[in-house]
């Protein structure tokens, strides 16, 4: 019996958006402490009473000019991460769907389905191992 071949990068909801959840954690981490290390120095200038408005107009066009070249950045930077988060956690879950079939069919007295993964899944030694208990039993 073979698998119905799937379209779709979301096979386990679940797992796949709270991995993707996790790595927007990680990258706004990132961008937020990025963020601090550029504009906290800007910023603490801003608030200086020393500084002449000639001064003023350098910090206020250096802060501009960070932002006109750093979010267009992060925003693709973004974009890239998650698509690419939704194709590493495909490459999990595929294996994993395929894991759930083949003990739903063990539970039913069937030993005689061996896993298929695709040829870059991830979890291939689970696989092996997986086989090799069918077999012994």
């Amino acid at each position: 019996m073979r698998w119905p071949r799937r379209r779709n990068y979301i096979i386990d909801k679940s797992l796949q958006i709270r991995l993707l959840m996790y790595n927007g954690i990680y990258f706004m981490t990132i961008v937020l402490a990025i963020g601090v290390a550029l504009f906290l120095p800007l910023y603490l200038d801003f608030t200086n009473p020393d500084l002449s408005s000639d001064q003023l107009l350098v910090v206020a066009e250096r802060v501009l000019y960070l932002h006109n070249k750093i979010w267009p950045v992060i925003l693709a930077v973004f974009v890239v991460l998650g698509l690419h988060s939704i194709l590493v956690s495909h490459r999990i879950a595929g294996p994993l769907y395929r894991f759930r079939m083949t003990f739903q069919d063990i539970i039913d007295g069937n030993l005689s389905r061996f896993i298929r993964i695709r040829k870059r899944d991830y979890l291939v030694g689970e696989q092996a191992k997986i086989e090799e208990m069918v077999l012994v039993l």
